[in-house]
């Protein structure tokens, strides 16, 4: 007679023993375990859990297989007791050899993500290697905190490129508060630039537009000095309504660009500049935090996989699941006719599958997604991490223009 299609697979004839199958069974699978440890391609390791399952569904189904051919080899009338226990067996067969599929599946899983993180910790040690702070270790507090440095840094980042985006515009408002400036001189003297610019700044501040409006009208309606001439006070007046219009327009269109944390308006560069500078000195704190936890933070994801594979080894080992499952075929194949074998049946086999079916098997797909979720977290700060150590950002000095402004591509 040809060999079960399972036992040729594993170079077995039809009169393999047992036990012998079963250790080889499990060294495929671990050897199956060991392949797909360092391999990053996820088409790979869907196709070794693929197989991985096919290899457990073979294997199972040789065992069903081997109880009907061993209960013909062992006749008999079975006591009633046996008959019964046999029963339960019979109940739970699928369901055990279910949830040691994935039990071994997220073994496979966890397994490759350690080997994946330890490699990938080892690389960055080695790349940063004597720039990595020694001494410190992760704490409880360090989560929330690394937490609230990725929002910091992001808001900065976006309150970096608005106030960019603001010093432009500013930029091209300076000609036009010049000319009003100028205008308020030539029209009524230097001694009252203050009085009467200062209502005028003061509403666009605020966004009062409508004030800044009639704040222009009370400029052109002042009597204007002695020896001004009629023709070079309409020129004046024109160029200062003209700018002020441009100006009250402007800062109109652009209030939400300008509007400080506030909500009073940027007015002149050099207001930009200081908020630009201030969020500048906090990516470098964020830096300095991110760069002295980088390691430490790595190795806390690390060690939390070892908890959950600790957590999953609760169930048991796939050795000694397997040792489980042999015993409880075994029972329903072979002759169980006093007490002492039927009670250790009952209470070491039976009622053990029941508890792991009844809630500890349940928790196999929660640590695998733990599991799963840990390391999308372990990538997330590891690339949070090198985006911030090659941001290089420079604050700007007072005074100088785009061109002259050091160059901030690196945090656009």
């Amino acid at each position: 007679m040809a060999p079960h299609p399972f036992l040729a697979s594993l170079g077995f004839t039809e009169d393999a023993d047992l036990d012998a199958v079963e250790r080889r069974f499990l060294e495929v699978v671990k050897d199956q375990v060991q392949k797909v440890s360092f391999n990053y391609e996820e088409e790979d390791v869907r196709q070794e859990e693929a197989a991985l399952r096919d290899l457990h569904g073979r294997f199972f189904q040789y065992t069903v297989q081997w109880i009907l051919q061993e209960g013909r080899a062992h006749t008999g009338t079975p006591v009633p007791e046996a008959t019964k226990l046999r029963k339960q067996a019979r109940a739970v067969l699928e369901d055990l050899q279910r949830h040691m599929t994935e039990f071994s599946c997220c073994y496979m899983h966890i397994n490759r993500f350690m080997t994946l993180l330890r490699d990938e910790i080892r690389q960055e040690e080695t790349r940063l290697a004597g720039h990595v702070a020694t001494g410190v270790k992760w704490t409880s507090d360090a989560g929330p905190v690394i937490a609230r440095y990725k929002q910091q840094k992001k808001t900065a980042l976006e309150t970096c490129q608005r106030m960019q985006q603001a010093r432009a515009v500013l930029e091209d408002l300076e000609p036009d508060f010049q000319k009003i400036h100028q205008g308020i001189i030539r029209m009524y003297g230097g001694d009252k630039v203050e009085a009467l610019q200062r209502p005028l700044t003061a509403a666009l501040r605020m966004r009062e537009f409508k004030r800044a409006r009639g704040a222009v009208a009370t400029i052109l309606e002042t009597p204007r000095k002695f020896g001004v001439d009629q023709k070079t006070a309409e020129q004046v007046s024109d160029d200062v309504r003209q700018a002020a219009s441009r100006l009250i327009d402007q800062c109109e269109k652009h209030q939400d660009l300008l509007a400080s944390d506030e909500g009073r308006l940027y007015l002149k560069p050099i207001e930009t500049d200081q908020s630009y500078n201030a969020q500048v000195r906090e990516l470098r704190k964020i830096k300095a935090f991110l760069g002295k936890y980088y390691m430490p933070y790595m190795q806390f994801k690390l060690d939390m996989l070892m908890h959950l594979k600790d957590k999953l080894l609760v169930n048991g080992s796939v050795e000694s699941l397997m040792t489980l499952y042999k015993r409880m075929i075994t029972g329903m194949a072979r002759p169980m006719n006093d007490i002492k074998t039927l009670r250790l049946y009952e209470g070491e086999v039976l009622d053990r599958v029941q508890y792991l079916l009844g809630g500890q098997f349940q928790e196999v797909p929660v640590i695998l997604a733990r599991a799963e979720e840990t390391v999308k977290e372990f990538r997330s700060g590891a690339e949070e991490f090198r985006d911030i150590e090659n941001l290089e950002v420079a604050e700007i000095e007072s005074g100088l223009s785009n061109q002259d402004a050091p160059a901030t591509s690196g945090i656009m």
